[in-house]
């Protein structure tokens, strides 16, 4: 006879291996050599174009976007196609804070097909924001579009026509995406559209969001062989944020498609740091794959009409599993149909008692709850501890693996301890009744109002089901081992859908919303460890303490690494502006405490102010301190045209940076009677006007990539209005500013990221008088 404890090691082993397989779904493939054969990816070969796109920043309104640009453009003639740029003024109107506007140069490439009826887009922005080289947002992705058609132009014409569309000003507000879509010819004969991002520098290729009614867009994903991680998880999630890419503006033009990108390294996110060093080739073999796999796939097959059913669907290994999204009520009905008639059944044998079951569901509730506060407070105590972690701007930490390993470990010793306390009073198989009646409340909820999440519940349910009528057929609920090995095997589904999902959920919502997915977490522990433990009182207290000390040690060893250095710089934020209109001249700094270099500047006891009459469209208070004056040219302000008829005045000016400037800014005053307002030939709409009007700190309206001649705009007003602007030019870099400053910044600081805080600028405003 085989000794008891071979069958719980056996489980134990089992358990072991299915994460492993799990695991290695999320790790991406090895980069390929530039020597890999000419019909395939080579992330190698795309980091050679990157050299040149991710060289220095290159925001709208810089040389260094006008040379990737040309870049672009002499690339893409090598490759043999006819490339052309659309230069047009655009605005974005759903910014919030502001109107974004650019003159943007979107770089188009059309590869064509044997029916030039239908095209897919491949879409990829080309500029970075200030201050960083936008090696992974979204200079790779740029790249691996170059190196996926130089790898079609090696096969047969494909069937439909491939346009590459390089776009512009994306980090200004989708604002090259519009122009597009919009306003381009081509546009109109685009069916799908595959877009392509990077919030970060590492990490698996996530297929984040799709259109809706994508079931047969998801049917061709999986025909495709993509190996992105891709879980309708993510589209449920994703399309209830208020986040956006260039596909937002192609969803809105009623366009099919499908957003790319990793996430990992968020810490690199829009800083200095999103440099070719930083860049992890494997992420982009792994996108660059998915991306030449799905646009060869949709090249030659017939580019059908989308339904309006979306689909379930997510990973099995290498494999996509897909169903209609309608098959979600019947499963999650099939579950409840067979959890009850196992509860019955046990019930009658003796082997339940259904206020002991009520118990178990309150130990799921307990374990869910209590990791979610163990996990806030476990995050609070470590921000405590080190507190360089609030000076991070973007609420993460550059230690995130250490940090997230040890609340995983937490949440493992929690789960268990408070099973382990749950069990003194309730049989094994109480403690799964109760949870799974936990698990098909959620299931029944899922599958009515997000049945891309149902998945994950009514899978693991049904299969946890089958777990307990196996124990519950065990006399004295002590299986057999062969019983024991049974019931392990029904935890697989659980383990396979829920391992590949938990880093990203970390890294996705970033360690400042760590409760709410260890919330999720627990409940997912919550059921699975009683069918893991097959002697669930003493293995539980044998697991809950080993686990607790793992996870303080991850979280002392990521305290002691998460220390600013020359790898992991400390951002710091210095801007300097001159008043024209006043003659004078200031510092400012959102960082939440100065460090010694900006303290040389603002000095030990700076002003705390908010900038509306500045920086409108920064949110908070920031350090301020006078500055030495330096002479830099006001922009300029002329009067074209002011004419009065019928009761309205009709004011045209020119604005124009002398500098010259990346950015213009337009401060209109408060409750300013608008009636109508052209910016560089876009008139604003009536929605747009009436935002403008009823925003107590004015209107708002920044302008990039402005030429020479600067921006024509056109007010509209009631006769007699007198209209007082506030106008300014912002450049990124501190090179104006008295004594350069950033020659100076340590090597452990760099300038703050874009987006977050006032990064390096220095901006030159006046006011205007009309």
């Amino acid at each position: 006879m085989a000794p008891r404890w071979l069958a719980p090691l056996g489980a134990l082993a089992l358990t072991a291996g299915v994460i492993l397989f799990a695991h290695s779904s999320t790790v991406p493939p090895r980069a390929r050599p530039a020597s890999a054969p000419a019909g395939e990816f080579s992330a190698h070969r795309a980091r050679q174009h990157l050299e040149r796109i991710a060289a220095r920043p290159h925001p709208p309104g810089t040389e260094a976007h006008r040379e990737v640009r040309e870049y672009l453009l002499q690339s893409l003639r090598e490759l043999g196609v006819t490339p052309e740029v659309q230069t047009v003024p655009e605005l974005y109107p759903d910014d919030g804070r502001s109107i974004p506007m650019a003159t943007v140069h979107n770089v188009v490439a059309r590869l064509e097909g044997a029916d030039p009826r239908q095209a897919i887009a491949v879409v990829a922005h080309y500029d970075s924001v200030p201050g960083s080289h936008g090696a992974s947002d979204d200079g790779a992705s740029v790249a691996a579009m170059l190196e996926t058609l130089r790898a079609l132009k090696t096969g047969p014409r494909p069937r439909n026509d491939v346009l590459f569309v390089f776009t512009d000003a994306e980090e200004l507000g989708l604002v090259g995406a519009r122009a597009f879509a919009l306003k381009h010819p081509l546009a109109k004969k685009v069916s799908i559209v595959l877009n392509f991002e990077a919030r970060g520098a590492s990490g698996p290729s996530l297929m984040f969001q799709t259109s809706t009614g994508n079931r047969w867009l998801i049917s061709q994903v999986a025909s495709a062989g993509v190996q992105s991680l891709a879980s309708s998880l993510f589209y449920e999630i994703y399309r209830n944020l208020p986040n956006d890419t260039d596909l937002t503006i192609f969803l809105e033009e009623g366009k099919a498609g499908l957003n790319f990108g990793w996430i990992d390294s968020y810490m690199r996110y829009h800083t200095r740091s999103d440099d070719l060093a930083n860049l992890d080739l494997d992420s982009l073999q792994h996108q660059g794959e998915s991306m030449l796999a799905l646009t060869r796939h949709l090249s030659r097959v017939e580019l059908e009409p989308r339904g309006p059913e979306d689909a379930i669907y997510f990973n099995l290994g290498s494999s996509l599993v897909r169903y209609p999204a309608s098959w979600a009520v019947p499963l999650a009905l099939l579950a409840l149909v067979a959890l009850v008639l196992t509860l019955l059944s046990a019930s009658r044998r003796g082997h339940l008692r259904w206020g002991r079951v009520a118990l178990g569901f309150v130990a799921l509730l307990a374990v869910t709850v209590g990791a979610a506060v163990s996990a806030h407070l476990a995050w609070l105590a470590v921000s405590t501890v080190d507190d360089g972690l609030k000076l991070l701007p973007q609420r993460h930490a550059y230690q995130s693996d250490l940090f997230i390993a040890g609340i995983l470990a937490l949440t493992v010793a929690g789960v268990a301890g408070i099973q382990g306390a749950f069990l003194r009073k309730l049989r094994r198989g109480e403690l799964i009744a109760g949870a799974l009646c936990g698990w098909l409340v959620l299931s029944l909820a899922s599958s009515l109002l997000l049945s891309g999440v149902s998945y994950l519940l009514t899978w693991p349910l049904l299969f946890a089901t089958l777990g307990l009528w196996l124990l519950c057929r065990s006399p004295e609920q002590t299986p057999s081992p062969g019983a024991t090995l049974a019931i392990a095997a029904t935890t697989v589904p659980a383990l396979l859908l829920w391992v590949p999902l938990v880093p990203s959920l970390y890294e996705a919502l970033t360690l400042s919303q760590a409760s709410m997915v260890t919330a999720l977490v627990a409940l997912w522990l919550g059921l699975l460890l009683p069918q893991l433990l097959p002697v669930p009182l003493r293995i539980v207290r044998a697991a809950a303490l080993p686990a607790l000390v793992l996870g303080l040690v991850l979280l002392t060893v990521g305290v002691w690494r998460e220390r600013f250095d020359v790898a992991h710089p400390r951002p710091s934020s210095l801007a300097y502006t001159v008043d024209a209109t006043r003659a004078e001249a200031f510092w400012a700094s959102s960082d939440i405490e100065l460090t010694p270099w900006t303290s040389q500047f603002l000095g030990n006891a700076p002003e705390q102010r908010k900038l509306d009459a500045y920086f409108p469209t920064f949110w908070r208070a920031v350090h301020t301190a006078p500055a030495p004056m330096t002479q830099l040219p006001a922009p300029e302000v002329r009067v074209r045209g002011d004419a009065t008829a019928e009761g309205t005045r009709v004011l045209s000016l020119n604005v124009a940076s002398r500098r010259p400037a990346s950015m213009i800014q337009i401060l209109l005053p408060p409750a300013l009677p608008l009636q109508g307002m052209t910016v560089a030939g876009n008139t604003l709409d009536a929605k747009l006007l009436q935002r403008l009007k009823e925003n107590p700190k004015g209107g708002t309206i920044e302008y990039w990539g402005a030429d020479a001649q600067g921006v024509d705009l056109e007010l509209r007003l009631p006769a007699g209005t007198a209209v007082k602007l506030r106008v300014s030019d912002t450049r990124f870099g501190l090179d104006e500013a008295p004594g350069a400053p950033s020659q100076s910044r340590p090597a452990d600081l760099m300038p703050a990221p874009f987006g977050f805080a006032l990064t390096d600028q220095v901006t030159v405003s006046a006011t205007t008088e009309l």
